[in-house]
């Protein structure tokens, strides 16, 4: 990874790490992100007793590890292994991931305008690391439309279109089935005028396919699976408002 952060990480914070010794009682590794040692002891490797370090750690290996104690003066950094989670171990490895998927953009950046790629880092992260803890996160900003790249005339315009096409959009989707029901004389025609009011009168994304006896597939996409419930509550409503029969919806 490029980023290396500056001074000493905080407590408890989830911190990616090579190892490179693995003494008797204890476990020294690089963290990534702040490019220095750090220090795990064997009652912070895993729970109950241990009887052979080396079944849980080995070196080379990369591992996610949570901060225990900080020493300023000392510059020490204490750590432990097994106070970290599964889902805090997933959340932090694909963080990671993100980041070196960034970073990976800001390579291609450097080549296409022929720079030294420390340079193009330095000078991307001194305007979106006043903002943002990480590369990635700024970038989703940029695909989403909520951050816009002015910091320099040359390298931005060219960063902007990198990333609107290599990253896209977070996307959600609800889909389902639809029931109309109605018994009147006019049926088909009700329920084709239903249909047409939801699709002018919902914002959103949304599609409403007819499948046969009166059944329909209905599906919604949105950045986010709660804007993805709001969109179908509106539909349902709104299908329930301008159609007089029964209305039902059944998830995938």
């Amino acid at each position: 990874m490029l980023l290396k952060r500056e001074g000493l990480p905080q407590e408890s914070e989830l911190l990616l790490c090579e190892v490179k010794k693995v003494h008797f009682h204890s476990v020294f590794v690089k963290i990534i992100e702040y490019g220095i040692e750090g220090m795990i002891h064997i009652s912070e490797i895993a729970p109950g007793r241990i009887r052979n370090i080396r079944d849980f750690v080995k070196e080379g290996k990369f591992i996610v590890c949570k901060t225990l104690r900080v020493s300023t003066e000392k510059n020490q950094v204490d750590l432990s292994l097994r106070r970290v989670n599964d889902r805090e171990r997933r959340e932090k490895t694909n963080q990671v991931s993100q980041e070196q998927r960034a970073e990976k953009i800001l390579e291609q950046l450097a080549k296409l305008l022929n720079m030294d790629v420390n340079e193009v880092y330095k000078l991307v992260t001194n305007a979106l690391f006043k903002d943002y803890q990480y590369l990635y996160d700024a970038f989703m900003d940029v695909t989403e439309g909520k951050l816009d790249l002015t910091f320099d005339k040359k390298i931005a315009p060219k960063l902007k279109e990198l990333i609107i096409e290599k990253i896209k959009p977070p996307v959600s989707y609800i889909k389902g089935h639809l029931k109309l029901v109605t018994y009147a004389p006019n049926g088909v025609e009700l329920i084709r005028d239903a249909v047409a009011k939801v699709r002018k009168e919902v914002k959103g994304k949304f599609e409403v396919k007819y499948l046969g006896g009166g059944g329909y597939s209905l599906g919604v996409e949105a950045p986010d699976y709660g804007t993805c419930e709001d969109i179908l509550k509106n539909v349902l409503e709104n299908f329930q408002s301008n159609f007089s029969g029964q209305v039902e919806f059944e998830k995938a």
